[in-house]
This record gives structure tokens, sequence and C-alpha cells, in this order.
């Protein structure tokens, strides 16, 4: 898991030439006029997932784990806690959804874990080896805008 502002996205190109393709797509496009979508930028190997929700209550969201992508998530508008764990310590609650890549679950107590708190013009990079839990309440709800790059591993 990785946290940084936008403006430092440079220092994380080593992580792999998608990732950096990934990173420059947030640093060269105009998000906060972009249409809440699925944009594909080079078919299913890197695309853009943009959204507009209200933040949710972290008490009723699940953990979520994700194997074949990696969610570089960032935060167009608003402000949003984003919960970490270690997927070591996440317990699936369905099967895993090959197709949609994901499966939903908790994080059992004990493990290495934290929460984050997400503002505007920073991203977060979740890799399969992260459990997570994005687009959460921070004192209150609120409405966020926000966008998810898929990455292929």
């Amino acid at each position: 898991m990785i946290i940084d502002k936008l403006e430092n996205a440079s220092e994380y190109y080593s992580l792999g030439k998608d990732i950096e393709r990934g990173l420059k797509y947030l640093q060269n496009t105009d998000l906060k006029s972009m249409p809440c979508q699925k944009h594909v930028i080079d078919g299913d190997v890197l695309w853009a997932n943009i959204q507009q929700m209200p933040t949710k209550e972290p008490e009723t969201t699940p953990w979520e784990i994700h194997k074949t992508y990696t969610d570089i998530q960032y935060v167009i508008t608003g402000t949003e806690r984003m919960d970490w764990a270690n997927v070591e310590y996440f317990e699936g609650e369905n099967d895993y959804d090959k197709q949609n890549d994901y499966q939903f679950g908790l994080v059992k107590p004990g493990g290495t874990q934290g929460s984050l708190i997400v503002n505007e013009g920073y991203f977060v990079i979740f890799t399969p080896f992260d459990a997570h839990k994005p687009a959460l309440k921070v004192d209150k709800v609120q409405d966020i805008k926000k966008v998810i790059v898929k990455v292929k591993n």
C-alpha cells in the first residue's frame, strides 16, 4: 500500500510501466470534468472507473481484495477514509469472483492494519497483497468523486 499526493506520482513510476501509465493518466486528465463511468485506457490491461457517491459507514462496509488488478484510487473531490490490512488477515465471506476480480470479507483482529484519511489530490495504491475498505466516512457522510485506475498485474 502506498499513499501520496499526485504531484509526487513520478516517484512511483519504477513500480512498473503500467503503474506509470496509470499515474500519468491521473496527472494528465481533467478528472473533475470527466463523466462517471468506465474509461478504457488500454483494453483490459489498464482502465479507469470514475465514481461519485456518498461515503459509507465503516461498520457496514465489507473488506475487499483483488487478485488480478492493482487499484490506484485517487480522490478527485472530498475526503474519504480508506482502511487497509495485509491480505493474510483477510477472510472471505463469499467465493472469489474471478470475472469481476473481487472478494468481500472480514479482516481478523490483531493483524497489521490501519486507517488512512485521504484528501482531495491524494492517491492510494492497493496491490493484491492489500485488503482494503474504501469510500468510508471521516466525521460525517459526504459526497466524494474519485477514480479507480485498474492495472492488470
